[in-house]
C-alpha cells in the first residue's frame, strides 16, 4: 500500500466508514491497518469484520 493512499480517499467516504458497523474485506489485517492510518481515533474493534473469501465459501 502506498504511503499516500489515505490521501486519495474523499472525506465523505471516511465519514461513511465511521458510520458503518460492519466491514467486509479481502484481508482483514490490511483493512484494519488502512482504517487506522486514515484516522487514529477509529476503534477498529468496534467494527464487525468479515473476510470476503470466507463469506463466499459459506454460500
Amino acid at each position: 500500500m502506498a504511503e499516500d493512499a489515505t490521501a486519495t480517499i474523499p472525506s465523505y467516504v471516511m465519514e461513511a466508514v465511521k458510520n458503518c458497523s460492519v466491514i467486509f474485506a479481502e484481508n482483514e489485517r490490511t483493512a484494519r491497518r488502512f482504517l487506522k492510518s486514515m484516522d487514529r481515533n477509529i476503534v477498529i474493534d468496534d467494527y464487525e469484520w468479515f473476510a470476503i473469501h470466507k463469506a463466499e465459501e459459506q454460500q
